[in-house]
């Protein structure tokens, strides 16, 4: 990316390059915006989530996107970090839960031509 702006490659990410830093910042974006599509990569099918003590089902920090079953019909939805319950209008559920997760993966386990 430095290369087609003229700049010379950086041997490390804390260079003190402000394109650098740029040049990072937009790699992050796009390869979030990427990942959220969700390939066989980086879908988990029939994840169960569990609650916590209150009923409570927090998603796992790299979720980008909940779907599956449920939440075609509208009953379960992403809200932040948790799934929500619409059918009782709250973040507490009576069970776990399965759905299907779109997780975002280090840019170093991506497969190659992903990279």
């Amino acid at each position: 990316m430095l290369q087609s702006i003229g700049e010379s490659p950086v041997t490390s990410l804390d260079s003190g390059l402000l394109e650098a830093a740029i040049a990072l910042d937009l790699l992050d974006q796009q390869n979030e915006k990427i990942q959220a599509i969700g390939y066989p990569f980086n879908t988990e099918k029939n994840f169960r989530l569990s609650r916590d003590i209150d009923g409570i089902i927090h998603l796992p920090d790299n979720t980008l996107k909940v779907c599956g079953p449920l939440t075609d019909n509208g009953y379960v939805k992403q809200r932040g970090q948790k799934l929500y319950n619409s059918k009782e209008q709250s973040f507490t559920f009576s069970a776990s839960v399965v759905v299907n997760l779109v997780l975002k993966l280090p840019f170093d386990e991506l497969t190659v031509t992903t990279r």
